[in-house]
């Protein structure tokens, strides 16, 4: 674009003195007087009639700043705006606390008074430009670090679609940062509207929040909360569809950067795949620990049925199997119909994910010591009740309903700030109501600051080796001798596949007494996730947690209970499939190896159980 030779055409049609602005975009704007409208004037010059009819729809929504448009023709067509000059006065680099909070409000106000109109950009097929802009790049390695976490995504893809299209109702500004915040007449505003769109108002954020906030969370907070305070729109979008938008805005960058040289903004775009490539491993290790110990206690619905129940439902050969594999257990409670679920086994999978992907969330900690309310009045878990009616009297606690506190306390411990001595008070307190085993306590100590560790974003060693010397500390505390049971559970994490092993048929070792304490628990916790999850260890399978559990054993409530715990969150992750043709030949080599009771139960509540790699 030939700034001379435009300028000499607008100087003639506006009877004006143009001087061209330092504009960042590729745009070529002016200001100067006007004799014909005897005022300042600014001039955006567009090759792009879009970028334009944006610019122009947008700001007559907002003002009356239009004087006129025209068409020019300069090596091509071109497409001109002319508005009032508003001496628009630039932000310093420097945000404050106070100045963020009040970037949010404009924000807030431009989402709702923006409405969409004819021509609006919308992004109807996501995934779709990723790959063809992924493939696009000439960044080999890039390349390939992007096209393997658009397949995490992709695992994700039904999901994060819905959330988008449920959410993508919102007139963008599309450029939201620093540069284009402007103090006019003493108040903050937003300035150049060319590349608006439709979608959710979290893309807005995206890069403010990396480029000029650096991802400061006091300033993000304080942007959050005016734009809260404001906003007629509710900020909802599900954490792997905001990481997804992240990941989007960083291939843009990284598409950017490759035709013009800028190394500050590709640091910025690479910095966005980190916290990408973060999340998704993050997440693995949590869910993984959720699953396994949560799902000890809550997936007793999916377990608890009578042998006289599956022999009717599937025939002498099934019934066979099932008490085979529980070790010829006289008695099973009946509580719940076998295919039935329940809304305490439904809430812990929302529960579990919920822990996994909101984590400043202050009241979650909360609404999870609600969760096992019903079991402390009916579950084994919490030993031997005296009576049913009285939740609180055992007379030996050494069941695993711990390890369902040990997540809500760790929950509160990862969001306020408390001495050692007031955390373990706490935990005393609550936990010997029901739970009165050294080891019981022990493991919760250990549990619920391994949890408060991973949910401030440490890595997990380093949390592992936190939580392991608080608990030593509180061995030291209390005078209890649990040394040698914390050093089996470190040694299971770190040599998990020789744990493992030991802990093959575990059910025929105890003799009978095939329900597991919280010791036994918590060394196949440790091993499992050890394996899992431990140190280099990028992806769990599914079938091989699946089928090392099965060799260790136990009753229904301990196999079916944790298998069903690492399950439940997948069933949210993953698309659901109906079709019980598509579930056996998919999974048939797992199948084929565990016992055919659980495969029937999937199968009459038409679930799927995904058959690639899994968090």
């Amino acid at each position: 674009m030939n700034n001379m030779n435009i300028i000499r055409i607008l100087n003639k049609r506006l009877n004006s003195n143009l001087t061209p602005t330092n504009h960042e975009s590729f745009n070529s704007t002016f200001f100067g007087n006007s004799n014909k409208y005897n005022h300042n004037v600014f001039v955006k010059v567009f090759d792009s009639v879009n970028k334009f009819n944006t610019e122009k729809l947008i700001t007559q929504q907002l003002s009356d700043r239009v004087l006129e448009t025209f068409k020019i023709n300069d090596d091509g067509l071109k497409y001109v705006l002319v508005m009032n000059d508003l001496n628009p006065i630039d932000l310093k680099n420097t945000v404050s606390i106070h100045q963020a909070y009040e970037m949010g409000i404009v924000l807030a106000k431009f989402h709702n008074t923006v409405k969409p109109f004819n021509g609006i950009k919308e992004e109807n097929s996501y995934f779709s430009k990723i790959s063809e802009d992924i493939n696009k790049l000439e960044n080999r390695t890039q390349k390939y670090k992007l096209t393997s976490l658009l397949k995490e995504f992709s695992n994700l893809q039904p999901l994060i679609e819905n959330d988008l299209n449920e959410n993508s109702n919102i007139v963008l500004h599309g450029d939201v940062g620093i540069r284009n915040f402007k103090i006019i007449n003493g108040s903050l505003n937003l300035i150049d509207y060319e590349r608006a769109r439709l979608g959710p108002n979290y893309q807005d954020f995206i890069k403010l929040f990396f480029q000029d906030f650096k991802l400061n969370n006091s300033l993000i907070s304080s942007f959050l909360k005016g734009y809260g305070s404001t906003s007629i729109h509710t900020f909802q979008l599900k954490s792997w569809t905001q990481q997804f938008l992240i990941f989007s805005t960083a291939i843009g960058i990284m598409k950017y950067t490759e035709k013009i040289k800028d190394e500050p903004f590709k640091k910025i775009g690479m910095q966005m795949l980190e916290s990408v490539e973060n999340y998704f491993k993050y997440k693995k290790y949590l869910i993984s620990f959720i699953s396994v110990s949560y799902g000890d206690a809550l997936g007793v619905p999916g377990t608890h049925y009578s042998g006289s129940t599956i022999m009717n439902l599937y025939g002498k050969n099934a019934a066979y199997h099932f008490t085979l594999k529980v070790n010829k257990s006289r008695t099973v409670i009946k509580k719940w119909q076998l295919g039935q679920s329940t809304d305490d086994s439904n809430q812990f999978i929302q529960e579990c994910d919920a822990l996994a992907t909101s984590w400043n969330r202050d009241y979650l900690w909360k609404e999870l010591r609600k969760i096992d309310t019903p079991y402390r009045k009916t579950s084994t878990s919490t030993g031997k009740m005296l009576s049913l009616n009285e939740p609180h009297v055992s007379l030996k606690g050494d069941g695993n309903g711990c390890l369902i506190m040990a997540l809500s306390y760790g929950m509160r411990f990862s969001i306020e700030t408390l001495s050692l001595e007031n955390k373990w008070q706490q935990l005393i307190d609550g936990i010997t109501l029901t739970h009165n085993g050294n080891k019981v306590l022990i493991s919760t100590v250990l549990l619920s600051s391994l949890f408060s560790y991973i949910l401030k974003k440490n890595s997990i060693s380093t949390s592992l080796n936190l939580a392991f010397k608080e608990a030593y500390a509180f061995c030291e505390f209390t005078g209890l001798q649990e040394q040698t049971f914390l050093k089996k559970l470190y040694d299971n994490w770190l040599f998990p596949n020789k744990a493992l092993k030991k802990l093959t048929n575990l059910s025929e070792q105890k003799r009978g007494n095939i329900g597991f304490s919280v010791k036994e628990s918590m060394s196949i916790i440790f091993a499992i996730v050890g394996k899992y999850c431990g140190i280099n260890k990028e992806a769990i399978t599914l079938e091989d947690i699946m089928l090392d559990i099965f060799k260790i054993g136990g009753d229904t409530d301990s196999i079916g209970a944790i298998v069903f715990g690492i399950l439940g969150p997948s069933f949210l992750l993953y698309p659901k499939k109906d079709n019980l043709k598509i579930l056996l030949d998919q999974n048939r080599k797992l199948y084929s190896k565990i016992d055919t009771t659980y495969l029937k139960y999937l199968a009459l509540n038409k679930i799927s159980l995904p058959s690639l790699k899994t968090n």
